[in-house]
């Protein structure tokens, strides 16, 4: 019977199981009395059988066990009853959490993650909650740098189901506004539009920061622009420059290319490459996603909107010439 349950945990967990923590999660729920003190030798003895049976089998480095086929990790799983399935991997994503020591908690996060993950719908208690949130937060951004970005998305949604609007809004606006803008990021490297745009304005919603909203559109621009609608992303983004006191005009776009510029001509006047590397750092905090919208900008207006693009180039190398310089500034003067 133990076996099974040392089976049953292995296929919670995944492929490769480590020894350290099956033995760890079989004393905590199994064996309480357990007076073997090693993790990894309880381990060992209660998975002796299904080794010899074949159905496990040692890691290269010996500190983990695989199922020989993914049919016998299905089987094992099958084990548990569908109705216990997420309180089970709760359970274990709650002892993991709690009974790692910090030197391996990190070793050990993504299985952390994915356990919570599993069991998600059943976290109701505010700390828990708030816990699971950041966890599920910073998986998503892990996986989201290992260009995993379906994973990414589906530890972002986790984080999202377990936002209460109002309390959460007000009291982890940080989180809550993360968890959403990073989600629809996301969303739109793997293709689900519509999921973004739910959650884009979730955010345009409910963000309190100039800066938060600016990204939202940044998001959504390049979404649309990924998309070949050009002008369309073009729309939009200069309709979230108004937010910065960026217009630009209806009638009369020529005069005003050439009045910006004999503006800008006079800016960049005797300017050389070293002067603009000594542009001061941007000292005002939302402008430095409005200069990475409006560079943007100046690359897919090229594409669509032409007659405004050099109107939007020019207006883009002024900003960056106030405010300080971007990485997105050398395009807008190109």
């Amino acid at each position: 019977e133990l076996t099974q349950h040392a089976l049953t945990i292995c296929a919670c967990i995944g492929s490769k199981i480590d020894l350290h923590i099956l033995g760890l999660l079989l004393r905590e729920i199994f064996l309480p009395q357990c007076d073997v003190d090693d993790n990894e030798i309880l381990a060992e003895r209660e998975i002796e059988c299904a080794i010899q049976e074949g159905l496990l089998v040692k890691s290269p480095d010996r500190t983990g066990v695989t199922f020989v086929h993914d049919s016998i990790q299905s089987a094992a799983y099958s084990l548990l009853d569908i109705d216990n399935q997420s309180s089970f991997h709760l359970q274990l994503g709650r002892l993991l959490q709690t009974k790692l020591f910090p030197c391996i908690y990190q070793q050990h996060f993504f299985t952390i993650a994915n356990q919570l993950a599993r069991g998600y719908k059943l976290i109701t208690e505010r700390e828990e909650r708030i816990d699971a949130m950041q966890i599920f937060l910073i998986a998503g951004e892990k996986s989201r740098a290992a260009s995993a970005f379906p994973e990414a998305q589906f530890f972002f949604a986790r984080g999202i189901f377990l936002i209460r609007d109002e309390v959460d809004w007000k009291d982890n606006y940080r989180m809550c506004v993360d968890c959403y803008s990073k989600a629809a990021e996301t969303a739109a490297l793997t293709g689900d539009y519509e999921k973004m745009d739910e959650w884009l304005n979730i955010v345009l919603l409910r963000s309190k920061e100039l800066d938060d909203q600016l990204r939202a559109y940044y998001i959504r621009v390049k979404a649309l622009a990924s998309q070949a609608e050009m002008e369309p992303a073009v729309d939009v983004g200069l309709e979230a420059m108004k937010l910065v006191g960026v217009k630009m005009p209806s009638r009369n776009v020529l005069m005003h290319t050439l009045f910006d510029l004999a503006k800008t001509r006079c800016l960049m006047k005797r300017k050389c490459v070293e002067d603009l590397l000594q542009l001061h750092p941007i000292e005002e905090r939302h402008m430095i996603p409005a200069l990475r919208l409006m560079n943007l900008l100046c690359t897919i207006s090229a594409s669509g909107k032409r007659t405004l693009c050099p109107l939007i180039c020019f207006k883009s190398v002024q900003l960056n010439m106030k405010y300080g310089m971007t990485e997105g500034m050398p395009a807008s003067i190109a």
